[in-house]
């Protein structure tokens, strides 16, 4: 991922308003509030596991986990 890619980087119009509603809908503070304890439970049962045995692929994880938690 690169910077440029973040909507709030984006010229406004169709792919931004894209990007900000999939932002919105899953990093809303009601969102986030909801499902707290699912993303807590999520992160520590892959997201830290992944960076304690191989902690040089940081990125890689983080990568993995953005992807995982939106499919």
């Amino acid at each position: 991922m690169k910077i440029d890619n973040f909507f709030s980087f984006l010229p406004y119009g169709d792919i931004w308003r894209r990007d900000r509603r999939l932002f919105t809908q899953y990093l809303s503070p009601k969102t986030l509030d909801r499902d707290k304890d699912r993303i807590t439970e999520f992160v520590r049962g892959g997201l830290i596991a992944g960076i304690y045995q191989a902690p040089q692929d940081f990125r890689l994880h983080i990568g993995r986990c953005v992807v995982s938690w939106l499919i």
